[in-house]
């Protein structure tokens, strides 16, 4: 109540992402939906670019557990160009992530590698090893799939190089699998 008060739509905008976020942790996403778009609305009237971005990032994963591919993909393309600006490497190695795994379940093959390169080049830039492995897994599921094993086999094992934290992780375990694909 307080936060929807003239003078407090930003703490409103951050309020809608929580209780998404509620939602959204439960796996809940048509429920965390309206909570991300209201957030989004927020944050488009403030003019505050990085959490417009970050809205959009949120708005287009929902939609791509949706597997409502043509909605996620603009909301993508729209955070990494507002992303880019800010240079929030973190959101747009995530969100190039999740656009190449919308192109590799749209079996867009070509599209899926060159989009999770670029995830792969800044998550590098950012220097987080849990997205370098996220990304090479999904490189690697893109050459699976396309029955490049060679390829596939190199992108699972720099996934598996990029974990520097020395325990496994649900990310070494998803290169584990796919390199087993790959080779056998």
């Amino acid at each position: 109540v307080l936060a929807n008060q003239k003078g407090n739509k930003n703490r409103l905008g951050y309020s809608q992402f929580a209780f998404g976020f509620l939602y959204l942790d439960q796996q809940n996403f048509h429920d965390a939906l309206p909570y991300y778009q209201k957030d989004l609305k927020i944050f488009t009237e403030l003019k505050d670019t990085e959490q417009v971005a970050n809205a959009e990032g949120t708005i287009g994963s929902i939609y791509l557990q949706m597997k409502r591919y043509k909605e996620a993909e603009p909301l993508f393309l729209d955070a990494i160009q507002k992303e880019l600006a800010i240079e929030d490497y973190l959101r747009i190695t995530e969100n190039y992530s999740d656009l190449g795994t919308i192109y590799l379940e749209q079996n867009k093959i070509q599209d899926a590698i060159l989009t999770i390169k670029r995830a792969i080049s800044y998550a590098e830039q950012y220097g987080d090893p849990l997205q370098i492995s996220t990304a090479y897994q999904t490189l690697g599921d893109a050459y699976l799939q396309n029955n490049f094993f060679p390829e596939a086999t190199a992108a699972y094992q720099k996934g598996l190089a990029s974990d520097t934290f020395g325990n496994l992780t649900e990310e070494d375990a998803n290169n584990h699998l796919g390199l087993s694909k790959a080779l056998y």
